[in-house]
């Protein structure tokens, strides 16, 4: 049986093929751009998204065009489990200091006091990386729907960026897949 741990190292590597690829992706797999300088003021600016599903484990990588992660910026991966069009969970990642948080919608606001045991993010060179074990995540079964949504807290403001810019990308349900891990980035504890 493969670990959580595995199956991380499997998606990271599997991330950073997808990102360095235009290829049509696998079943489990997809890669997806978005337009530049479509963001609101100071937020990071969305360029592109890659999703994978190896197993239990969902794995995202949301690039910016800014290559640091600054006080304010916000970036989250938005999972419609259910797919009915409704945003059930957020994985976030935020600055400064370097912190993580994965929530739930109650339907009419995010409960951050779930259990979040695998959820881990990151952020290195302009992409953050975000992995979940999908039984945290509502166990989506065949196609999962989600998006990214970057923005940035400052002076009572709150400018975005959201891809795709409507809908949510479709990521479907896993083969088997892997491969080896690459270098480190910044992780939140």
């Amino acid at each position: 049986m493969m670990t959580v741990a595995v199956c991380v190292v499997l998606i990271l590597a599997l991330l950073a093929v997808l990102s360095a690829s235009t290829a049509a992706a696998a079943p489990g797999q997809g890669a997806w751009g978005d337009r530049e300088n479509d963001h609101g003021y100071n937020s990071p600016d969305v360029i592109s998204t890659v999703g994978a599903w190896d197993r239990d484990v969902l794995g995202f990588e949301v690039g910016v065009t800014q290559n640091q992660i600054y006080s304010g910026d916000r970036f989250s991966v938005i999972i419609d489990a259910n797919r009915d069009g409704i945003e059930d969970y957020a994985l976030v990642l935020y600055c400064c200091p370097l912190q993580k948080n994965m929530g739930y919608w109650t339907g009419s606001g995010w409960n951050f006091s779930i259990p979040q045991n695998t959820f881990q993010a990151s952020f290195g060179s302009g992409t953050m990386q975000a992995y979940v074990h999908r039984g945290e995540v509502g166990w989506p079964q065949g196609a999962l729907h989600f998006r990214a949504r970057t923005w940035w807290e400052g002076s009572g403001q709150r400018p975005f960026d959201l891809a795709p810019d409507s809908g949510w990308f479709v990521l479907p349900q896993e083969t088997a897949v892997g491969g080896a891990s690459g270098p480190g980035a910044q992780t939140a504890p």
